[in-house]
């Protein structure tokens, strides 16, 4: 895929150059605008890999350059509305000079004004910047695909750790009858009739876990209302190398079976 970057510039001949130097890195493309507040504007038409901001003022630092600019702090602006995008100031720095720093990061290097190639180190901030950036967002979708499966899936799932429920899925909570919310920070045995059939299913159930690590038992939760609801738990570490991780809980009502 291409790296979408914006570059910021309020010089139209500097913008020119530097915009050349980042499409001569490949796999690039480069919008531009010349004030933070086009960017903003930009910015709530479509998603950047990057930002690049370079503007000729006086020496500060670059926080408080993106937070001064036009009276609007362009970082600021950039988070205010909801965005993670990495930020990058290329600005100068003494004769023949130039300084390019990460505002995620705090890291800055000095590079040689109007390059005619790639400097590594500013072609490595870049990628470093998008490819973090990148996978933040692969992060998130990997995170709501995973909860609308949990979601949809017909089977009840308990995240828990020691004896308290940290986490279920909407179907556990219909199955009992109790929002999602109210069970979280409860006690596991609040799903069944009694915390003795809790200890007891527990303990039946690492007695004979499978190859995939997942022990079963058989055994009966309590709806909200107090009838019973007969079915097969599945219990299994999150992670078996840390059992303080706690454990998933997976229940498949075999109520309509019986």
């Amino acid at each position: 895929d291409m790296f979408t970057i914006l570059l910021v510039h309020d010089n139209s001949e500097s913008m020119d150059v530097v915009r050349g130097f980042l499409e001569r890195m490949g796999d690039v493309r480069v919008d531009t605008v010349g004030s933070a507040k086009q960017a903003v504007d930009m910015l709530g038409k479509r998603t950047y890999d990057l930002i690049i901001s370079y503007f000729r003022l006086p020496a500060v630092t670059g926080i408080e350059f993106v937070q001064e600019t036009d009276g609007i702090g362009l970082l600021r602006c950039v988070r205010n509305m909801g965005r993670t995008t990495p930020v990058l100031l290329y600005m100068k720095s003494g004769k023949g000079k130039m300084v390019v720093t990460d505002l995620l990061s705090g890291v800055e290097f000095p590079v040689p004004r109007d390059p005619h190639g790639p400097v590594p180190e500013l072609r490595d901030m870049i990628r470093q910047a998008i490819l973090r950036k990148r996978a933040e967002r692969e992060q998130v979708t990997r995170a709501e695909m995973l909860a609308a499966i949990l979601a949809a899936t017909p089977l009840c799932i308990a995240q828990v750790r020691g004896p308290v429920i940290e986490w279920v899925n909407p179907s556990l909570a219909r199955l009992i009858g109790t929002p999602a919310g109210e069970l979280t920070g409860k006690p596991v045995s609040c799903l069944f009739p009694e915390p003795r059939d809790c200890e007891r299913t527990l303990r039946l159930a690492a007695l004979s876990p499978d190859d995939a690590g997942f022990g079963t038992a058989e055994t009966i939760l309590s709806h909200k209302d107090g009838s019973p609801i007969r079915g097969c738990i599945r219990v299994r570490p999150i992670d078996p190398a840390d059992p303080s991780r706690g454990d998933v809980l997976v229940f498949e009502d075999q109520t309509a079976i019986q």
